[in-house]
């Protein structure tokens, strides 16, 4: 195998990693879902890094042709997940240019299918052998020439680009300047080396493709401010289990026995441990349960005038009255 098919399978590896940690985060629920729409993003360029590399081990434009058609399929892919992780890390209101854009991209899918690909690599078979600074000195492409979807899927590509230069203002606007440059950053430097790629498929240039290279450098990058949205969620549920740990020490420090009630339902959302003491049940007993646990059996003491009280401390605010309530053994309380 080529030392480039080597090199395009260990970024195939690298970018999985990247998704694999990003969609754990999202499943879950370390993250917001613009880890899943990047961590989709990852994989589909895991598909074209793998293209790539089956593509610099082809021995014939034949065979080169078929990875250079799987490659066209991994990067409609690749958009149509990038168009929704840059909507959700935007925050954009409306979907709409998001699903403009995804019609688009769904329009060449279809495009693809079609043919198999043939409509974006042409049936004209051409070998090129470019110098390399990776070891062995020298690359061969078996490859075809691109078919006649090939400026479409340019021209969407570029609408992608300009949705992620929309974005990167968008999050200017909302004061993430470091996330706004990164985007642009790498959104200057995809569109720079998808030109030097495209400009060496259409035969304008002799030179190697650099796409593979960059993507994955460019997704590590894009790491890094997600990484630290991920970093934030997780110090949130620190505070909020400590928060609760605090709260349940509160509530069952008091003598007085507390209950929580559902407004709509009236049933028990929580109880502290006196209650559960004085009633003598179980907190499994009493979650869930109506009223009607906590009722001495007879009127004014009854289910009917529980649910009573608990409608009115929802309609007019803090309620003040006597209740009897009755153990399990019969005792009144």
């Amino acid at each position: 195998m080529p030392v480039t098919s080597i090199v395009t399978a260990l970024l195939a590896g690298i970018t999985l990693s990247v998704g694999i940690l990003h969609l754990i985060g999202w499943l879950r629920g370390w993250a917001s879902r613009r880890h899943l729409t990047f961590a989709l993003t990852c994989f589909a360029i895991v598909l074209y890094d793998l293209g790539c590399s089956g593509l610099y081990a082809a021995d014939s434009p034949g065979e080169g042709v078929l990875w250079q058609r799987f490659e066209s399929l991994a990067l409609l892919l690749a958009m149509m997940a990038f168009i929704w992780f840059l909507h959700d890390h935007a925050r954009w209101s409306t979907r709409a240019p998001a699903l403009v854009l995804t019609s688009l991209v769904g329009l060449l899918l279809v495009g693809w299918l079609q043919g198999f690909g043939y409509r974006f690599w042409g049936d004209q078979p051409v070998e090129r052998t470019v110098g390399s600074w990776l070891p062995g000195g020298r690359i061969v492409y078996q490859e075809m020439r691109a078919g006649p979807l090939m400026p479409a899927l340019v021209t969407v590509a570029a609408a992608v680009l300009a949705f992620a230069l929309a974005s990167a203002i968008r999050l200017r606007r909302q004061g993430r300047h470091d996330e706004s440059r990164l985007l642009i950053a790498t959104s200057i430097v995809f569109a720079a080396a998808a030109t030097h790629d495209y400009a060496i498929a259409m035969g304008w240039i002799h030179s190697i493709y650099l796409l593979e290279y960059v993507l994955v450098i460019l997704l590590v990058l894009l790491t890094i401010p997600l990484a630290r949205d991920t970093g934030r969620v997780r110090d949130m549920e620190l505070a909020l289990q400590a928060a609760r740990l605090a709260y349940r020490e509160v509530l069952d420090a008091a003598d007085e026995g507390i209950c929580f009630l559902d407004i709509e339902s009236g049933r028990v959302l929580d109880v502290n441990g006196s209650t559960l003491r004085i009633c003598e049940m179980t907190r499994e007993e009493a979650l869930g349960a109506s009223p009607s646990i906590f009722d001495g059996g007879d009127p004014p003491y009854s289910e009917v005038e529980a649910e009573r009280w608990v409608r009115q401390a929802a309609e007019e605010g803090a309620q003040f009255f006597t209740w009897r309530g009755q153990r399990r053994n019969g005792e009144v309380f």
